[in-house]
């Protein structure tokens, strides 16, 4: 059911930032799919969970160690896929904003377990602005 459904996609929700702001990179791999495919913001599309990883290290590199997502709407396709949409804060260290933006997340079904499959995240920064 959907009230299911919404439950399991706040939980994972939860666990991957979880991961994400622990850098837990090993386990943040496993909430993607193999497959999946990572739009961020200013950067050219990169494709499969260990390259996502390396795009993550990369970010840590950059001065962004933690963010916080709010999930605005979220609807099923089918039996094995789902979508939500919402809005990202990313953080440095000493908790000071260096990014706020907009996110799609589709989720997929592999080995009976929902994982991200395109992650989409959209700065609200303009071009050029920063």
């Amino acid at each position: 059911s959907n009230s299911v459904v919404g439950h399991e996609l706040i939980e994972l929700s939860k666990k991957f930032h979880e991961l994400l702001n622990n850098h837990d990179l090993e386990g943040l791999k496993t909430m993607y799919t193999s497959d999946a495919i990572l739009m961020p913001p200013g950067h050219p599309l990169i494709k499969g969970n260990q390259d996502i990883i390396e795009f993550y290290k990369s970010l840590k590199r950059q001065g962004a160690t933690h963010g916080a997502l709010s999930i605005l709407e979220w609807t099923v396709v089918g039996q094995d896929m789902l979508f939500e949409y919402g809005k990202f804060v990313a953080y440095t260290a000493e908790g000071v904003p260096i990014d706020v933006g907009k996110y799609v997340t589709i989720w997929k079904k592999e080995d009976n377990e929902w994982k991200a499959y395109i992650d989409i995240g959209n700065s609200n920064s303009r071009i050029g602005s920063q």
